[in-house]
Parts: structure tokens; C-alpha cells; sequence
């Protein structure tokens, strides 16, 4: 799987050079030549070796681990969710779930390795990154080409011309701002269309159309002011500026196929005629448009009967499950997975999912709660012969996320007194046993955008207490609730009904609140309508989570620009604060990631002091697997395993030793 924006937005390469990079070959372990792309991360992450946790590869007494079983290929694999996506057409949505599957369906430009987060195609047969120098003397002119210091001037070298200007002649110059793609010439869409730049360039195109519902996603794409097909298999992208998400965000673009999304494409006529007949019977001289464009994109069937280009292909969605199969291009990826059939089942509650796992019904259960993990069950020698349970990493963190515009949260102190009152560190060891690190701001635990000296608020109620009293919540009636011109400071939190762990917080902190004199009203809800509150702004308090990188661009959760009620982007909480804004400016710009770690440094202190969300734990995942499947391996993206590297082992019934 690959990780994707924005919520999974990709991690972002250490350095961008302007020049030609052809992918092929071995990794690169030193330093990279002038002209490439360093790939390699700013911290590598360190993980664990493949099926190291699997009791049967548990090293002897010499300390060497066994021969590792021939794998098998084919059958299927059964895996717990605890929801499904409404659709797979991630331009429309932000959902996990839906880009969880969609990495198996469907393929990008480029995405990131799993385990080493080194830059790798997909798509993409080869490079060209340029850079872009605007001259003033005479009349303005911009030049796209690889742009060096030549002391007094700047030196321009594009298609082995080159070009001096004097520096008192130039403008500007931004680094890395040119993107050119030569396509891979083998791949097509599951239904047999062709693939290729004209797809692209139509992806790209969508963004900037008002009416097509990508609110979630629009602003990355804003900052590219071109997108053009040199040819059916060269594409290329310029950004006004220079930007460090900038390879992250082209590569990682969701990729529709125009013959079945673009109405103004000659082949859609034929993929979809009713779409064009009903128009024309209103109105025989009709010629599409961009209002007809984005009612294609927003209402297309396609966006849950999904036509992508990856391995596998969808095969059936229900209300409970979702199945994918192997697509007839699948030997054209390098890591195409050995199951035949995977499936998601949906079980809402993960108690219960457990229980469908100890039933049969599930093969591997990523979210085993705590008591199901530590509890007698699990460790029964029946559930070990069957099964095997452990740990890893996730990119997932969750908070409480506050309504800023509330006359009740809309001041700071309150909020920080409402993170004073948690007891964090009591209910990281009460319930998740000291499997979880709490978090102090929205960059996790180990990133090189996280500063390690800042600490989360402690829990201390006096603090609290003088805050709230500061703000002007008084408890004047003496009923143990503070008020305030007669309101009381009583707060509604919306959790998802069905999320055993939210629901056992939300009772720990609701009496942690009330030793401060603030009233929680816990409001368990079902987590689609959740989701659309949340996203409607109409909430005050709101248990949810990211699935984040490493390093992702901070723009769309805190940039006040997307502060507005109508926008439905990521700051849901409606933060506006201009510091804050400065200083994800200011990141965006900086292609150095030293530099830019230290700029995201401060972003997360001035969050830290507004208290946006009360920061809460980025917990180990809990997880129980099938002990006849092999090839389990933490990776350092969402969903932290990698799908493709699972098997069974050769002789299985329903498999087969070759592919």
C-alpha cells in the first residue's frame, strides 16, 4: 500500500534537485549526484524484520531464526473493518478506509516504498524535475530549466540549451517547480482503455472546477498553475512557487479515466450514453461543459463500481463487505500480492469483530481492543494454535477536536483549562496499559517534525481552575457547574457509538471535567453521521483521528483559509490565527528539511498554546492474525502492513505454488 494526501498525505523526499532521474536499478544508499532526487528520508524509520513476530520464526537457541516456508499463492484473505467508504473516488473524499483499499485497486505516479519511504514509481518510467527563473529586463519572460549560481548571473540549461542572465535581470527564482512524467507504456484501466496523459492532465483539471465536491483536496492542487500532455505519454506539471510537498502532491494525484468521468472526451459518448442522450433530449444543440463535467465526476457510478488500474479489481460491495480480485494486468506490477481474493468485512464494534475472528469469519483483526488483547481468550491455547497476536506502529493519532467558533471554546484558556482537567497519563496506563504515547501537538512521535523538548499540559486541576475563572466561568449558582451570563459551561462531545475505546475515554474524561465545574454531555452517535457533523461544523466537541506521515503539509487542517463554514475542509474546528498561518507559509516555501523541521517546531508549540484539539495518544495497534498466514511486516505507512507481502504457505488448501 501506499500512503496518500492529504490525510495520508505521502512523506515528502529530503531533497529536491532539478535534473533527469530514470528509475531503474538498485536503491541508492549514498549521497545522490548533482541532478537526482535524494529519496531517502530526513529519519529513516526503523522496523521490524518480516514475520518477526510469528511464533513459529522465533530464533533457537544459536539465535538464528528458522528457513522461512515457500509461500503459497491464491486463496483468500478475510480482513476486519470497522467501516467501509461510501465510494473509492478518492478525489471526493478523505476517508482511510476508502484509500486503504483503493492502494490495492488502482496505482498513482509515484508513491513511497513502505518500509524505506524511498521515492518509487508506479506509473512513472522516468523524471524531469526543472526549476523556474522569471526575468524582468524587457519584457517580463519565465524560463523552465535546471537553474544554477553562476555568481553574477544564473545559468539556464533546458534541453541542452542554455541561457545566462544577469541576476539584476531576474525576479525570482523557485527551485523544484517543474514536474515532467514519461508514462509507462503497458498499463491500462480494468476495463482495457488505454491509460495515459490525457487521464492525467484531466485529474489535474477537476480541481479547478467549483462545482466538482473536492473541498477535501482542492487546495494542494491550487498550487500547480499547469498541467499539459506533451504527448499521449508525457505529462507535465509547473508550479507558480516552490513548494516542499510539490513531487509528493503531483505524484500522489488521485487518477481518474477520462473516457468514463469527461464528458467532453469522444469515447465517453460510448461509456456512458445515457448520460449524453438525457441531455440531449433537453436540448439537442447541448455540448458539454464544466457544470456537466462536475456532475459527472461528483454522481459517476464508477465512484463505487470502481474502474481503477492496479493489481487487483473490485469484484463485489455490499452494506458488510467489500471484495477485490486479481485485475488481468496484474503481472505488470512488481508487487502484485499472492492472494486471488481479499476481502474487507465490516463489524462495527470491536468486540464483536473479535469474536468474528475466534468464529471464523475474519482472518486478521487489526484493532483487538486492550481487554480482548490482555484477556483469557487470547490467551487460550486453542486462540494461539489458531492464532497470533502483537503489536506495531500506526500512523494514527486521535484527539478531541474543539469548535473554536463556540462562544463556549472560542477562547483559548478555556480550552487549555479543558486539557489541564484530562488525566492522560492515567487512562494511557488504566486502559491502553502504556501501549500509547500522548501526543503534544499534531506531528507524531518520532517525526523529525515533532520536537521532542515540548510536553503535553499536566494534568492539574488548580491551573485549570484559575483559567476557566480568568475566562469568566464562575460557578455563581453553587451547583458545581461554572456559568457565564448565564449559560452554563456544560459542553456536548460526539462519539461514535459503536467505538468501544472512545466511549470508555469519553466516561474518564467527562469525570475529569466535572472536578473542574465543567458538565460533559457525551452524545454517541453513529459514526457516518459522525462523520457528516463533523464535517458540517455542527458539533461543539468531537471525538475523531488522523492518519498521517511522517511530515505532511499543515495546510488544510490549520490554514485559516479553510477556516470557513462552507469549506468542509479539515479544520472542522474553524482555527484562525495568523502566527499559525505565517508559519505554514513560511514551511511550505523551505525545501531544506533541517530548516523546515524547525519551522514545524514552532507551528507545533503556537498549537500547543491555542489548543485547538486536546492532543491525545498515538497508540500501538493491537492486532490478531491467522497463524497459517506468513508475510506479516510493520511498515512506516498507513495502515503500517503491507497487504502484498501476506501469503499463505505452500500447501494450503485453495492454493498454489506457482502464479
Amino acid at each position: 500500500m501506499r500512503l496518500r494526501a492529504p490525510i495520508l498525505a505521502a512523506f515528502v523526499p529530503a531533497v529536491l534537485v532539478a535534473g533527469w532521474v530514470a528509475f531503474a536499478g538498485a536503491p541508492r544508499t549514498s549521497a545522490a549526484p548533482p541532478g537526482a532526487i535524494d529519496q531517502r528520508p530526513a529519519r529513516a524509520p526503523q522496523l521490524a524484520a518480516i514475520d518477526a513476530l510469528h511464533p513459529d520464526n522465533q530464533p533457537g537457541a544459536d539465535g538464528k531464526r528458522p528457513p522461512a516456508p515457500a509461500p503459497a499463492w491464491g486463496g483468500r484473505f478475510t480482513i476486519h473493518t470497522e467501516l467501509l467508504p461510501i465510494h473509492l473516488n478518492l478525489a471526493l473524499t478523505s476517508s482511510a478506509y476508502a484509500r486503504r483499499i483503493a492502494g490495492e485497486v488502482h496505482a498513482w505516479l509515484m508513491g513511497f516504498d513502505p518500509l524505506t519511504l524511498q521515492l518509487v514509481p508506479e506509473l512513472a518510467k522516468s523524471l524531469v524535475i526543472e526549476d523556474t527563473l522569471t526575468r524582468t529586463s524587457g519584457e517580463p519572460t519565465v524560463l523552465h530549466g535546471r537553474v544554477e549560481d553562476g555568481g553574477q548571473e544564473w545559468i539556464v540549461t533546458a534541453k541542452g540549451a542554455t541561457t545566462r542572465v544577469p541576476k539584476s535581470d531576474a525576479a525570482s527564482v523557485a527551485k523544484s517547480t517543474v514536474f515532467t512524467f514519461r508514462l509507462r507504456d503497458d498499463i491500462r484501466w480494468h476495463d482495457g482503455h488505454p491509460f495515459d496523459a490525457h487521464d492525467v492532465v484531466f485529474s489535474w483539471s477537476i480541481y479547478g472546477n467549483p462545482d466538482v465536491k473536492c473541498q477535501a483536496r482542492r487546495w494542494q492542487y491550487q498550487k500547480i498553475v499547469s498541467a499539459e500532455a506533451l504527448d499521449t505519454l508525457t505529462v507535465r506539471f509547473v508550479y507558480a512557487e516552490q513548494y516542499f510537498n510539490a513531487l509528493t502532491t503531483v505524484g500522489d494525484m488521485f487518477l481518474l479515466p477520462r473516457h468514463l468521468y469527461d464528458p467532453t472526451d469522444p469515447d465517453h459518448a460510448q461509456a456512458d450514453p445515457e448520460f449524453h442522450a438525457a441531455r440531449r433530449a433537453k436540448d439537442p444543440a447541448w455540448k458539454p461543459g464544466p457544470t456537466d463535467v462536475a456532475d459527472c465526476v461528483n454522481d459517476n457510478v464508477h465512484n463505487r463500481q470502481f474502474v481503477g488500474l492496479g493489481p487487483y479489481k473490485l469484484s463485489s460491495w455490499s452494506d458488510d463487505a467489500l471484495e477485490i480480485e486479481r485485475a488481468p494486468g496484474w503481472r505488470a506490477f512488481k508487487e502484485p500480492g499472492y492472494f486471488d481474493r481479499v476481502r474487507w468485512r465490516r463489524v462495527a464494534d470491536f468486540g464483536a469483530a473479535f469474536r468474528a475472528l475466534v468464529a471464523g469469519e475474519v482472518d486478521f483483526d487489526d484493532a483487538v481492543t486492550s481487554d480482548d488483547y490482555f484477556g483469557s481468550v487470547a490467551a487460550s491455547p486453542d486462540f494461539q494454535r489458531r492464532f497470533y497476536a502483537g503489536t506495531h506502529r500506526s500512523q494514527i493519532y486521535w484527539f478531541v477536536g474543539w469548535n473554536t467558533r463556540s462562544p463556549k471554546l472560542s477562547d483559548p484558556r478555556v480550552r487549555s483549562a479543558l486539557a489541564h482537567l484530562a488525566d492522560l497519563e492515567g487512562y494511557r496506563q488504566s486502559y491502553y496499559r502504556g501501549l500509547a504515547e500522548i501526543m503534544t501537538g499534531p506531528f507524531l512521535p518520532g517525526a523529525a517534525a515533532r520536537d521532542p523538548a515540548i510536553a503535553s499540559l499536566k494534568h492539574d486541576i488548580a491551573r485549570a481552575e484559575q483559567l476557566l475563572t480568568e475566562a469568566g466561568w464562575i460557578d455563581r449558582d453553587a451547583d458545581g457547574i461554572r456559568d457565564r451570563e448565564g449559560v452554563a459551561l456544560e459542553i456536548e462531545m460526539l462519539v461514535a457509538a459503536q467505538n468501544a475505546p472512545a466511549l470508555a475515554f469519553a466516561a474518564k474524561y467527562q469525570e475529569d471535567l466535572a472536578r473542574g465545574g465543567v458538565r460533559l454531555k457525551i452524545q454517541p452517535i453513529e459514526q457516518n453521521v459522525l462523520e457528516t457533523r463533523k464535517r458540517d461544523r455542527q458539533f461543539e466537541a468531537v471525538q475523531a483521528a488522523w492518519a498521517v506521515a511522517p511530515e505532511a503539509d499543515p495546510e488544510q487542517t490549520w490554514h485559516s483559509r479553510w477556516a470557513g463554514t462552507g469549506d468542509r475542509s479539515s479544520n472542522f474546528v474553524g482555527l484562525v490565527d495568523p502566527e499559525v498561518d505565517a508559519l505554514i507559509e513560511s514551511g511550505q516555501s523551505e525545501l531544506d528539511p533541517a530548516r523546515r523541521a524547525a519551522i514545524w517546531h514552532k507551528l507545533q508549540a503556537r498549537l500547543m498554546e491555542l489548543q485547538p484539539y486536546l492532543f491525545c495518544y498515538a497508540p500501538l495497534r493491537k492486532f490478531a492474525l491467522l497463524r497459517t498466514v506468513r508475510g506479516f511486516q510493520e511498515t512506516a505507512l498507513d495502515p503500517n502492513w503491507n497487504l502484498r507481502t501476506m501469503h499463505y504457505v505452500a500447501g494450503t488448501p485453495g492454493t498454489r505454488d506457482a502464479p
